[in-house]
C-alpha cells in the first residue's frame, strides 16, 4: 500500500500541544533552573549531555524509544505521525541541520517526521509511491518538492506543474512555488525528497 498522509492530522495534532504546553522557561537555562521552573508533575526533565548529536536528533531519540516502549498498548495504534513545531528563519547551518536529522530519523522510527512552522508543514517522502490527502482549510496552495539528499526522478499528480519521469536536482530542476491542484496529490520518486506546502494555520500560544 502506498503511504498516505493527511495534512488534518498535523494540525490537529498542533492545537492538542498548545492546549497542554507547559513553559520550561528561557532556552540554554541550566538544567537545574528548567527543573525548578517545571510544576508539571507529568513532564519529564531528561538530560542529553551527548554533543555529537543536534538537540532536535537527540529529542527524535527519546520519542522513538517512548514510542517502542509502549508498542502494545492502545495508545500507540492511533500514533501516524511526529509533529514538531518550531521557528524558522535562523541560522542557515541550523536549519539545515534540522533537514539532516529527518534523513536520521528513518532509521529511528517508521513514522512520517512533520516539521511545521508559521508559514509550511514539510516531511520527507519515501522512496517509491507516495499519497498526500489535503484535508484540512489550514493549507495553502503553495507547494515545494526538494531534492535535499540526492537526484531523484519524479513523477506527480494533483499539482499545477505536474513533473512527468522529471529528474529533480539543485544543478537542474528543482520544483518551488508549485501549486497543488487537487485535494489528492501523488508523488512517486525514486530517491526520497522534501516536500513542503503553505501553512496558513497561527501556530503561536
Amino acid at each position: 500500500m502506498d503511504p498516505m498522509l493527511t495534512t488534518e492530522s498535523a494540525h490537529a495534532y498542533v492545537k492538542l500541544f498548545y492546549k497542554h504546553i507547559t513553559q520550561l522557561g528561557p532556552r540554554y537555562k541550566p538544567l537545574r533552573h528548567i527543573k525548578r521552573r517545571t510544576t508539571n508533575p507529568s513532564v519529564k526533565v531528561i538530560n542529553t549531555p551527548d554533543q555529537d548529536a543536534t538537540d532536535f536528533t537527540k529529542c527524535l531519540q527519546i520519542v522513538s524509544r517512548a514510542i517502542t516502549s509502549m508498542s502494545t498498548s492502545d495508545t500507540v495504534q492511533k500514533i501516524s505521525c511526529i509533529v514538531v513545531l518550531y521557528g524558522s528563519g535562523g541560522r542557515a547551518d541550523h536549519e539545515l541541520g534540522i533537514l539532516k536529522t529527518l534523513f536520521i530519523a528513518r532509521d529511528l522510527t517508521e513514522l512520517p517526521v512533520l516539521l511545521v512552522t508559521e508559514s509550511s508543514i514539510s516531511w520527507l517522502l519515501i522512496k517509491g509511491s507516495n499519497i498526500v490527502m489535503l484535508e484540512s482549510q489550514h493549507i495553502g496552495a503553495y507547494c515545494g518538492l526538494i531534492p535535499i539528499g540526492h537526484s531523484s526522478n519524479v513523477t506527480t499528480t494533483g499539482l499545477e506543474w505536474n513533473l512527468d519521469n522529471q529528474i529533480l536536482d539543485f544543478e537542474g530542476l528543482v520544483s518551488t512555488s508549485n501549486k497543488v491542484k487537487d485535494t489528492k496529490i501523488t508523488i512517486i520518486c525514486d530517491h526520497p525528497i522534501l516536500f513542503t506546502i503553505e501553512n496558513l494555520m497561527n501556530i503561536s500560544p
